[in-house]
């Protein structure tokens, strides 16, 4: 009976003893529980040219007598034909007009092998031709002929173009005669000098450029790829500047490695190569993949692209088959000055000192060695690439995201010619507080450990008790 006992108050103990283990056990994995949901609570985020005729035939009138041609102002000034030309492969009729005022026309008379007007003045024709009948026929020039119609119109651009010409050529386009009967106070030989006049102000014989400016481009990332801000063109002739082409072009690495950047115009539209309007803005998209790889490296990317201008300053002369009058015309042709621009990149990347991850939030601002800014944004967790000329620079960081300190010292970098991709890195100190677990911890845990410790208790005290009265 004793070992009996003895034995059932030794199970008794055993079991208090595996009760209160287990209950302890419970409350500090319950306590553990507790203050890894804290810890995670306080964890850092993750973060066109126009072609012209090759062949014109004379398909206009002759006047002949004194009574048909015509003479308008009541001066001296006739003219005895209406130029006409039909291109025999489209049988298009265009207006035309002629450079030698001292011949004649011949109404058997084929034009060809045209040839671009010598630079020195032939921007000057392009924009008379360009303000005049028919390509304008409501202007001040044009609305000195009142309700004398079209012909009148055409009667006045002549003139004005044997004037111009009358300036920069050797060859008198004009006879005296002609010339003191231009001096005629009317309306009509008013707008035939001051068309001829601002034609000679708005000549420019200066070599046709078309370039961008590529000191402003930015790259930010879209997903795969990299895209730059809106891109403008400029050229010295923007008067004459009808549309311009934007390609794509490889650009030659160290390795070999050619790239070819796709061309976006402002309606997402992409293509190797578009053609915009003046006065329209491009971007070019990169993959990121097909540099990346080189991004810290000594291997030089370079991304070429090649801006063509379309200029309507150049007027084509054609050669007469009779020695007649030779006539001009003026269309979209191309005097486009091809540009290749060389674009390198700068990578640059905000991180936390602490463990690497990216840093959102943080406003970044690039400065070149005068203290010049160049480029600002809003980090968004994403490399940043901008597009730097040669030269020293630094990456200040003016407003620092919620959580970090403001980081006061600017990193230094500088840009090479060789095409070199730079990596720029600038990181950020936690201000995160040490976290409060205690008034962290959920208020169902507190009732689970409360009851845990309250069926521990009752289990040990009926447990024990029995063996303490016997």
């Amino acid at each position: 009976m004793n070992n009996k006992k003895k034995k059932t108050r030794l199970d008794k103990q055993s079991a208090a003893s595996i009760v209160l283990s287990f209950t302890m056990m419970f409350f500090l994995i319950t306590m553990f529980m507790a203050s890894k949901t804290v810890e995670v609570s306080f964890a850092a985020g993750e973060t066109a040219t126009a072609s012209i005729p090759q062949t014109l035939n004379f398909s206009g009138t002759s006047f002949s007598g004194t009574g048909a041609h015509w003479n308008y102002g009541g001066t001296n000034l006739s003219l005895m034909f209406d130029f006409k030309a039909t291109d025999p492969s489209t049988n298009v009729q265009y207006d035309m007009y002629c450079i030698e005022g001292d011949k004649g026309i011949d109404t058997s008379d084929v034009y060809n092998q045209p040839t671009l007007m010598d630079p020195s003045y032939s921007t000057g024709m392009a924009w008379l031709l360009s303000h005049s009948y028919p390509n304008e026929t409501n202007n001040e020039y044009m609305n000195a002929c009142g309700n004398e119609g079209n012909n009148c119109k055409k009667y006045i651009t002549q003139y004005a173009v044997w004037l111009y010409l009358n300036e920069y050529t050797n060859n008198r386009q004009l006879t005296a005669e002609q010339l003191e009967a231009l001096n005629a106070d009317n309306s009509i030989t008013k707008a035939i000098k001051k068309l001829a006049a601002d034609a000679k102000a708005h000549n420019n014989a200066e070599v046709t450029s078309i370039s961008i400016d590529t000191s402003k481009i930015e790259f930010t990332v879209d997903g795969d790829y990299m895209i730059s801000n809106e891109i403008s063109v400029s050229t010295n002739k923007d008067e004459y500047l009808k549309q311009y082409s934007v390609e794509g072009l490889g650009g030659a690495t160290a390795n070999g490695i050619a790239i070819v950047p796709k061309i976006v115009d402002v309606n997402g539209n992409e293509a190797s190569a578009l053609t915009f309007q003046k006065g329209s803005t491009f971007r070019v998209k990169v993959a990121i993949a097909d540099f990346k790889e080189y991004v810290g490296t000594d291997t030089g990317v370079i991304i070429d692209i090649a801006v063509t201008g379309i200029f309507n300053d150049g007027v084509y002369e054609y050669q007469s088959s009779t020695g007649s009058q030779r006539p001009i015309i003026s269309t979209l042709t191309s005097t486009a000055v091809p540009q290749h621009i060389a674009l390198s990149f700068t990578e640059i990347t905000k991180s936390d000192i602490t463990n690497g991850k990216p840093v959102e939030g943080a406003t970044l601002v690039v400065k070149d060695k005068d203290g010049n800014e160049v480029a600002t944004w809003v980090t968004d967790g994403n490399p940043h690439y901008v597009s730097l000329k040669q030269g020293d620079y630094t990456l200040c960081e003016t407003t620092s995201p919620e959580g970090y300190e403001l980081n006061t010292e600017c990193v230094p970098f500088t840009v090479k010619d060789d095409g070199t991709i730079t990596k720029v890195e600038m990181k950020n100190t936690p201000t995160t507080p040490t976290p409060d677990t205690a008034s962290n911890i959920p208020i169902y845990l507190y009732i689970v450990g409360t009851m845990i410790l309250i069926i521990g208790a009752v289990v040990i005290y009926y447990t024990v008790k029995p063996s303490k009265k016997k």
